[in-house]
């Protein structure tokens, strides 16, 4: 939660941040802040919704991410 102790109005600033680092890497986000998930969404990001079900974390979503896990 990268947004965890900033100001508001600092929200938008951070998801531009967000959107210039990806352009080296892959960034992954969590977050509760609605505003930066809004901010990122503008920004053309991936949205995977999680919730809780009695205890386990679940994709909210029918469509899972297309995550590929390499062999050991």
């Amino acid at each position: 939660e990268p947004e965890a102790s900033l100001h508001g109005a600092l929200i938008p600033a951070l998801a531009s941040l967000i959107d210039r680092a990806r352009d080296d890497s892959q960034v992954i986000v969590v977050s509760h802040n609605r505003a930066l998930v809004a901010s990122l969404l503008g920004i053309d990001a991936d949205l995977v919704e999680l919730h809780k079900d009695l205890g386990e974390t679940m994709v909210t979503a029918s469509d899972l991410p297309p995550w590929t896990w390499p062999k050991r």
